[in-house]
């Protein structure tokens, strides 16, 4: 699972999307919340992306 995670990250950096946890906002949230809030997101993004025809 951990190797997948890493390949969204490395894929959404090449895309210029920052996946890392800022420390400041680490105070004021749980760094696992956003982090999952981003995985989410870029999951998301890339299902949409796999649809689209060729």
């Amino acid at each position: 699972m951990k190797d997948k995670k890493q390949e969204i990250i490395d894929y959404a950096k090449s895309l210029g999307i920052n996946l890392t946890i800022d420390p400041a906002l680490k105070e004021k949230h749980g760094s696992k919340v956003l982090a999952s809030e981003k995985l989410a997101k870029v999951n998301e993004m890339l299902s949409n992306m796999k649809s689209l025809p060729k």
